[in-house]
C-alpha cells in the first residue's frame, strides 16, 4: 500500500504533453526564426491545425504530436491528398524533433538554402 505522503506522480495526459509542446513551438519559431504561428480552424476533418510563416515567404503546414501522439487516419489521408498536389505537411512529434525542425529552419535563413529535414 501506498501511504497517502508518498503518492505516485501524475503522468500527464497526451493532451497536456501537447500544449507544452506547442507554447514552446510557437515560442522557438518566433524567437529564434522571427516567424508566426498560426493555429488554424479546422474546417475539415484531418487538415493540419498549424501554419507557419517564416521570413522570405517560407509557408509550412504543421502538426504537433506529443511523444505518444500519433496522427489520426483522417490526418494520414489528408496529408496524402497535400502531397498529391505539392504540398508537404510536417508532423512534428515531441520536442527533440520540434528543436531539430527549429534548427534547419534556422540554417536555412541563414544561408538561403532549403533543407529537407522534416520539412
Amino acid at each position: 500500500m501506498v501511504s497517502p505522503t508518498h503518492a505516485p506522480a501524475r503522468v500527464p495526459s497526451i493532451s497536456e504533453l501537447e500544449s507544452s509542446l506547442e507554447a514552446h513551438f510557437y515560442r522557438q519559431v518566433r524567437l529564434t526564426l522571427g516567424g508566426r504561428v498560426t493555429k488554424l480552424a479546422p474546417t475539415e476533418k484531418g487538415m493540419p491545425d498549424r501554419l507557419v510563416l517564416l521570413p522570405g515567404g517560407r509557408v509550412y503546414l504543421v502538426e504537433l504530436k506529443a511523444v505518444l501522439g500519433s496522427t489520426s487516419a483522417a490526418q494520414d489521408l489528408w496529408h496524402e491528398r497535400a502531397l498529391e498536389l505539392g504540398t508537404r505537411v510536417t508532423v512534428l512529434t515531441g520536442r527533440v524533433q520540434v528543436d531539430r525542425w527549429i534548427n534547419a529552419r534556422a540554417a536555412e535563413l541563414t544561408d538561403g538554402k532549403t533543407n529537407d529535414l522534416f520539412r
